[in-house]
């Protein structure tokens, strides 16, 4: 699965501890606790800190999010949040005044919620799941292909299209020429 490599990194005890006398993150990291946490990395690809989105219900929720204090300001926490909830419906509770991470949660597609709901005296922020618009055409156009559309619509990087292309060997001809066309002009377009 592209990304689970990523996580397989382990993230250093200090790092956890350091994060758990944080006074935004405070009480939420667990350093004592086995818990699925995703490195956020540097340029250099050193662990610089942590994410620990869970899923809950139909969407993810990010869960704590810390970057160490020497690597903030670099965009690595927002570039964390783009990737992980490129293609995901996403859940957050973020301090009023905690203008850092609204930042990196807006860059990443989240909003306040319409209601504002609020959860010990945080403000919930929401994010939808991106779609394909292309491919919702063609899942419109082909409902016999719907199935297969569905599957590749969910995933948006190159590499990700490929291995849902082969993982699912059923799917047929003309979507994956349709999904690897799409590739290709986005690919062009960047």
């Amino acid at each position: 699965m592209p990304g689970e490599e990523i996580s397989m990194i382990e993230i250093p005890k200090r790092l956890l501890l350091e994060a758990d006398q944080d006074k935004d993150v405070s009480g939420y990291v667990f350093p004592e606790e086995t818990r699925h946490r995703i490195p956020i990395l540097s340029d250099k690809g050193d662990v610089v800190g942590f994410m620990t989105p869970r899923k809950e219900g139909n969407a993810w929720r990010s869960g704590a999010i810390y970057v160490s204090k020497e690597h903030r300001g670099k965009g690595y926490a927002s570039d964390a949040l783009v990737n992980f909830f490129s293609n995901k419906s996403g859940r957050a509770y973020i301090d009023d005044s905690n203008t850092s991470s609204q930042g990196a949660f807006r860059k990443a597609g989240f909003k306040p919620s319409e209601s504002a709901k609020k959860i010990e005296g945080l403000t919930q922020w929401v994010k939808e799941a991106a779609t394909n618009k292309y491919l919702e055409k063609i899942a419109e156009h082909h409902p016999d292909d719907a199935a297969a559309v569905t599957l590749i619509n969910k995933v948006t990087n190159p590499i990700s299209w490929a291995a849902k292309i082969d993982l699912y060997g059923n799917t047929s001809t003309r979507v994956a020429a349709l999904a690897l066309n799409t590739l290709i002009r986005e690919a062009n377009k960047q």
